[in-house]
């Protein structure tokens, strides 16, 4: 009797856990749900890094002629390079050899 309840607890678990597995991964059937997963593939074949689509810049379709956003220059360093590391540098000095 003990090892028929154990197999029936056993099954009936499996059958819960099946039944949230189909839950979750099934396909949803309503008209937004299929809106929702055309927009998400038109912005994958969208131009442009995803980032810039989402910040609401660059690649849209409706935008015209219109000029994309200026870049921004790059960081500059914080501080200048330590003294003697560029060309002529200690590596290269006393070495007997000329650069260039």
């Amino acid at each position: 009797m003990n090892a028929l309840l154990f197999l029936g607890i056993a099954a009936g678990l499996s059958a819960v856990g099946c039944l949230v597995l189909w839950l979750r991964s099934r396909q949803p059937g309503s008209m937004e749900a299929h809106i929702r997963d055309f927009a998400r593939e038109l912005d994958a074949l969208a131009p442009g890094p995803p980032l810039d689509r989402l910040r609401g810049r660059g690649g849209s379709r409706d935008e015209g002629d219109a000029a994309p956003a200026p870049r921004r220059p790059p960081a500059r360093p914080a501080r200048p390079p330590a003294e003697g590391t560029g060309p002529g540098g200690p590596s290269e000095r006393g070495t007997g050899r000329h650069p260039g």
